[in-house]
């Protein structure tokens, strides 16, 4: 996936380039990220891959985004 994500609670298990806004995030093992990462918690696993920065906010949704993916919940590259 390409773009921008705002969300509640994200899991990535796919590729995700772009920025993540999202109060919850975490990074499974097969988890790939090329951005930025806001997040007010932030977990990343073993073997997962994170190229970028992250910037711990007390509430990361509340920033504008130029795409809302109210749906998206996990990346897993399907």
């Amino acid at each position: 996936m390409v773009g921008e994500v705002v969300e509640e609670e994200l899991t990535v298990g796919g590729q995700l380039k772009g920025t993540i806004h999202a109060n919850r995030v975490r990074l499974n093992g097969t988890g790939v990220v090329e951005g930025d990462i806001f997040h007010r918690t932030l977990a990343i696993e073993e073997n997962a891959r994170f190229e970028g920065t992250s910037r711990r906010n007390e509430n990361s949704i509340d920033t504008p985004s130029r795409v809302q993916t109210d749906r998206l919940r996990t990346t897993d590259g399907k």
